[in-house]
């Protein structure tokens, strides 16, 4: 009967002292996890890095930066937080990371596309695409109805591939058919090509260059001169505005 006693005795010892192991192992893992003590996530939209550091230290947080983007919204400052994750007023543990992106303090370059000979609508399109904004469109006499006849950046033409920033604002030149207005043909006869061009460019007239086998290259075209243009300049002679030239070119 005595052993009997002693046994249920050590039964309820070693019983009490695997509870009192077990509670503590618990207790122990819920401060270490800090389960009943959690932080609200600030919302650090808008704040630059250095006003973020004081926030987040503040909080028993940390953050790290994972992404920088370029806005085109001049209303949003650079070097802000745009996004971070978990959200704000999210619940997180002491010392958990919050990621942030930023607002790229440096605009993105991007090369200019080729609008040139585009309808009207696809060009907008594929401008907006690369981040850019037409926000005029000017129409001028040209046989070609809706194309586009020039891309422009700050009043004056911009060469596909230039560089430039997203978010820019660009104008394109768009053709509206031949003018019933009339102007006298020029006399283009012994210019170059690039001559030709400013005069036609101040008449709204356009022109077609076609080389002969004297020109070989780039450098060719440039030093050719015209020996011959159709229409011609012919006395009273008159073209409407829009319609093209065909201008005929050789190497002297």
């Amino acid at each position: 009967m005595a052993n009997i006693k002693k046994y249920i005795l050590h039964i309820i010892i070693i019983s009490c002292l695997w509870g009192a192991v077990v509670w503590g192992v618990f207790e122990y893992l819920d401060d270490y996890s800090m389960h009943d003590n959690t932080i609200t996530v600030p919302d650090l939209r808008g704040f630059t890095l250095s006003e973020v550091d004081t926030i987040i230290e503040s909080k028993g947080l940390r953050y790290k930066v994972i992404d920088s983007v370029y806005s085109a919204d001049k209303k949003i400052t650079r070097g802000v937080v745009v996004k971070q994750d978990p959200k704000q007023l999210g619940q997180v543990k002491l010392n958990r990371n919050i990621y942030v992106t930023i607002n790229s303090v440096q605009p993105q370059r991007i090369k200019f596309p080729n609008l040139i000979d585009l309808s009207r609508r696809q060009a907008e399109s594929d401008a907006e695409s690369f981040g850019l904004i037409v926000d005029s469109v000017f129409v001028i006499p040209n046989e070609c109805i809706g194309c586009v006849l020039a891309q422009r950046f700050k009043g004056k033409n911009i060469k596909t591939g230039a560089l430039i920033e997203k978010g820019e604002h660009i104008n394109i030149v768009v053709g509206g058919g031949i003018s019933k207005d009339q102007v006298a043909v020029p006399d283009l006869m012994d210019k170059h090509v690039e001559q030709a061009r400013r005069v036609l460019n101040r008449l709204q007239l356009s022109l077609i260059a076609v080389y002969d086998k004297t020109v070989e290259n780039r450098m060719d075209s440039l030093r050719a001169v015209i020996y011959k243009q159709d229409p011609a300049p012919e006395d009273e002679a008159t073209i409407s505005r829009g319609s093209s030239i065909n201008l005929y070119l050789k190497v002297n």
